[in-house]
């Protein structure tokens, strides 16, 4: 890293400098502005403010540069008046810089400056989206953009309204119990838009793990079908034969207590009952297989086609919640670009 020295820094090519809050950068682009206007230690010939761009992030720090750099070609052009008069200059920077110049001659830069400073309010000093919407325009033909295309710096309206038509779309077809689900997982539009608003800014974005292809309704009645063969599984064992078959394996008996099991069995014997319904209750997980088998510390696991059953629908459940995030993520994103069209 090299102290930045603005008198000897090149004007041409590209360069980086690395700066901090308070350091002056701002002072740093206004001087580097008035060695471009004076032509000094330069291949090119004097630029006119018409021919520099500027460019920042923000308006308020576009206007604050406009008012520095119209500030500090005010100052050039009264110091070279002064020299031109036989005084001394009040910047010694700025004389230093005439002496350097190979065609220092203070009327003729006076006037040269004076010129550029009359025409400051067309100097092109714009923010970083405001000059691409400039370009965009000045080129409309070659960039394909509409003539009267407007930039828009904050979507969310948008996106809001995005989610509003596809929350609204979607509801109109639903079930009673898949409304529910839909409610259950967001609340509403503006639970679509907390979710998805950071989702849209990642193009790359990937679902892990990937689900399934097939809709939400189609998923849906599979769920149902496979709801229906646990619960038919489970009446013919009923609730005593699936917990003594738990009780009498090698299952860690601190989880699957005496309080807890009996709890757990007439949750999952009530959801079952009760008909088909999602999202379903966190105690279904117990009975799944791979549960069961992590479980057991000693001796054999459970062994019975259910829990291979109750836990091939407890997966497919979770994975519809995907499902339905995937679904409403492209119709909202489709949506969304539409309406910015």
């Amino acid at each position: 890293m090299k102290t930045l020295n603005i008198a000897a820094f090149p004007v041409t090519g590209q360069a980086l400098i690395e700066a901090s809050a308070g350091t002056g950068k701002t002072f740093t682009i206004t001087a580097l502005y008035n060695r471009l206007l004076l032509g000094h230690n330069s291949p090119l010939p004097r630029l006119g403010c018409d021919q520099i761009l500027v460019v920042t992030f923000t308006r308020a720090a576009t206007e604050e540069l406009r008012g520095r750099i119209r500030e500090r070609l005010r100052l050039s052009f009264e110091d070279c008046l002064r020299l031109a008069a036989g005084s001394e200059a009040q910047d010694p920077a700025f004389a230093a810089l005439i002496a350097e110049l190979d065609d220092a001659e203070p009327e003729a830069l006076s006037r040269w400056l004076q010129a550029n400073l009359a025409q400051m309010d067309e100097a092109a000093v714009f923010t970083i989206h405001g000059f691409c919407q400039r370009m965009l325009k000045q080129f409309a033909f070659d960039s394909g953009v509409m003539f009267d295309s407007e930039l828009v710096l904050d979507a969310d309206d948008y996106l809001q309204q995005a989610c509003e038509d596809i929350w609204r779309q979607g509801g109109y077809h639903l079930t009673p119990s898949q409304g529910r689900y839909w409610l259950n997982r967001y609340a509403g539009p503006d639970a679509l838009l907390a979710r998805f608003r950071n989702w849209l800014s990642r193009p790359q974005l990937q679902f892990i793990p990937s689900p399934e292809p097939g809709s939400f309704e189609s998923r849906w009645q599979q769920l149902q079908q496979q709801f229906e063969a646990v619960k038919q599984s489970w009446q013919q064992l009923g609730d005593s034969a699936v917990g003594d078959l738990i009780s009498a394996s090698g299952v860690d008996k601190r989880s699957y207590s005496t309080r807890n099991l009996p709890r757990w069995l007439a949750l999952v014997s009530g959801y079952l009952n009760d008909g088909f319904r999602l999202p379903v209750v966190k105690e279904l997980e117990k009975f799944c297989a791979s549960v069961l088998q992590q479980k057991t510390k000693k001796g054999p696991a459970p062994q019975q086609p259910l829990f291979a059953q109750i836990e091939q629908f407890y997966q497919a459940a979770e994975a519809l919640a995907l499902q339905l995030d995937m679904q409403l993520f492209e119709q909202v994103r489709e949506r969304y670009f539409l309406l910015l069209e």
